[in-house]
């Protein structure tokens, strides 16, 4: 009997869980970044589709929010950005 192991070794990545999901999200602020092709048009529709199902939505466009990328200050740039705009809801989108 042999031992089997997967070449590229366990995961140390710690994963965090999710947030609670929001039950109804009216009156709430929905941040959308979609920096990439297409992706503001897929948020604009997430969103629409969201202030026919609930009432007083207020949506912040990608166009006021830093962009999404892997650096590191960048990612504390975001978070910030989005901490300071009061969003409850942050749809990241790509289009195609």
């Amino acid at each position: 009997m042999y031992e089997v192991v997967y070449p590229l070794g366990q995961s140390t990545a710690k994963i965090k869980p999710a947030a609670a999901s929001i039950p109804d999200l009216s009156g709430k602020t929905i941040c959308g970044s979609g920096h990439s092709y297409h992706g503001d048009m897929v948020i604009a529709t997430i969103v629409e589709a969201l202030q026919k199902k609930y009432s007083g939505i207020r949506f912040i466009p990608n166009k006021e929010l830093p962009d999404e990328t892997l650096s590191k200050e960048q990612d504390v740039a975001l978070q910030a950005a989005v901490r300071e705009k009061g969003c409850n809801v942050f749809l990241s989108a790509l289009g195609g």
